[in-house]
């Protein structure tokens, strides 16, 4: 068939373009819409007499040869196609009516026009052939209902870019990112409106990225939930032993609410209402502030320390090794009922480092020595480990110190002692948990 117009030009062979024999039965094709015209079309719609339309698109094309792809569609798909709703790649990459036709058009041996004509299944095209993941003939439109307040504020246009293909993944212009936060209800108000407190984090790694590692989020989730515990005990109970009651950790359990644009924004608020003022999440909240203000002057941190118990500064210590973890700036914003402000605080990736260092230097692991009195059930001075059990049926386990091996070896099994324990705390900084580590120090037959 003759061809319609020049498609390219090479230093040893002009080409003519020649719209392939595709569907015999319905007759020639024909041009209907050029949809990307570049130095002659370059993606197009065709159709022939019997009602079949195809989309052709010039693909990727060696020297002296030309590479033209078509796929059968229907009236609605190239609807969205030119909407903005299917990208130029998966009207090819996922065709509505099964193969695709290569067309390649080269200089045969006496440079004549040679054309090869091949039907292909999609998942045989190579990826060089197709356009790229967000390649769209407009930018998809995603303004939404919830949307409405913050898109109205915006004095550009929103625009927005898919980066995986075949993923529901969008991400955002930074401007339209900046415009929803900037909407975001601050946390006092929010904190007045429900009498709930409130803590936002927002994590941001560089302008270049926004995601943030989950191994990351999740332990900065967890180990935020216990240091606020922990910070909160000494204002409902004072002993700093053993778990915290389930009467403290009800009234400072956070849930996760909403998520903002950042790379990663969460809000967190307490669980339960707390109409009484000066409650425990205030408490703890004003401490986390103090301790946070008081990062890089090594003398106001340790004045800050000392204002909150053994526990708390381990689970403070905890918090910083999470923070150092994820690699990234933390903006925090926390807000109790009843606040006239918000409390803002940004800590740069070397402020944690720097407060990493120091806690590492300054806090220890908690220790309390105590005595056990039960039935030692069992000795290894091999693996120097030791089993005992009390009246109550608890156990007890650990390992024995080099001082107490020499005086257990002589103890007898199954009789009832008295032993002097040294318990150590530890607090993950994976999951905010506490951990109990035990040495035996001394131990005594009961006469």
């Amino acid at each position: 068939m003759a061809g319609e117009w020049i498609s390219a030009s090479h230093d040893v062979c002009h080409f003519v373009m020649r719209l392939p024999d595709l569907d015999p039965s319905g007759g020639p094709l024909r041009i209907k819409e050029v949809l990307i015209d570049y130095d002659g079309p370059q993606f197009f719609v065709t159709h022939n007499d019997g009602g079949s339309r195809f989309l052709g698109l010039h693909t990727l094309s060696p020297p002296n040869s030309d590479n033209w792809l078509y796929v059968r569609v229907s009236a609605n798909r190239i609807s969205r196609i030119i909407s903005g709703k299917v990208s130029i790649r998966d009207a090819f990459s996922n065709p509505e009516f099964g193969n695709i036709a290569l067309q390649q058009l080269y200089a045969g041996a006496d440079f004549e026009s040679v054309e090869e004509l091949t039907w292909h299944p999609s998942n045989e095209i190579g990826d060089d052939y197709l356009p790229d993941v967000d390649s769209y003939l407009q930018a998809p439109d995603l303004v939404s209902p919830k949307n409405q307040l913050a898109v109205s504020r915006s004095s550009q246009p929103i625009q927005a870019v898919v980066r995986r293909a075949n993923t529901p993944m969008w991400e955002f212009d930074p401007a339209v990112v900046d415009i929803l936060r900037a909407a975001k209800t601050p946390a006092h108000i929010a904190a007045t409106m429900t009498r709930r407190s409130v803590i936002d984090l927002a994590f941001s790694i560089s302008k270049n990225r926004t995601d943030f590692p989950v191994r990351s989020l999740s332990a900065v989730l967890g180990v935020t939930q216990s240091l606020i515990d922990s910070l909160a005990i000494d204002s409902i109970d004072s002993s700093n032993r053993g778990p915290i009651s389930s009467s403290v950790r009800g009234r400072t359990a956070l849930d996760a609410v909403a998520a903002f644009p950042s790379s990663f924004g969460i809000r967190l608020e307490t669980n339960q209402g707390d109409m009484a003022d000066h409650g425990p999440i205030e408490t703890a909240l004003q401490r986390l502030a103090q301790l946070l203000g008081a990062i890089n002057d090594s003398a106001s941190m340790q004045m800050a320390l000392k204002g909150i118990s053994k526990r708390a500064q381990n689970h403070f210590k905890a918090f910083s090794k999470a923070l150092a973890l994820g690699k990234a700036e933390l903006k925090l914003e926390t807000a109790y009922p009843g606040q006239d402000s918000t409390t803002r605080i940004v800590i740069s990736t070397k402020d944690i480092a720097w407060l990493t260092k120091f806690l590492d230097h300054e806090v220890n692991a908690i220790e309390r020595n105590f005595q056990f009195k039960g039935r030692l059930l069992g000795v290894s001075l091999r693996s120097k480990f030791f089993l005992l059990q009390g009246e109550d049926g608890n156990e007890i386990s650990g390992r024995i110190t080099k001082e107490c091996l020499s005086k257990i070896n002589e103890k007898r099994i199954n009789v009832e002692h008295i032993a002097d324990i040294l318990e150590l705390t530890e607090v993950s900084e994976a999951t905010g948990e506490e951990s109990h580590k035990y040495y035996l120090t001394g131990i005594d037959e009961v006469e």
